[in-house]
């Protein structure tokens, strides 16, 4: 039987407040290959109704951010 160690994931990480899964096979095999890869995830939609912005507001502006991460990752 294989032991899982369970971390806390928020004692590690600053203002952690959500964690996905979905991207692990995309990183696990980029970095099997030596591929450089990065992940950027954003929630779009709140568990609750009374959001402050629109849809189209909000990609707006988490696109417009992503692109500033991007452009100053590519000169790092």
């Amino acid at each position: 039987m294989i032991k899982k160690k369970k971390i806390d994931l928020t004692k590690q990480i600053d203002n952690l407040y959500a964690v996905e899964m979905e991207s692990c096979a995309i990183v696990m095999t980029s970095k099997h290959l030596n591929i450089p890869c990065y992940v950027l995830r954003t929630v779009s939609d709140l568990a609750y109704s009374n959001s402050t912005i629109e849809f189209d507001e909000y990609l707006e502006l988490v696109s417009s951010k992503f692109i500033k991460l991007i452009e100053a990752l590519e000169y790092e």
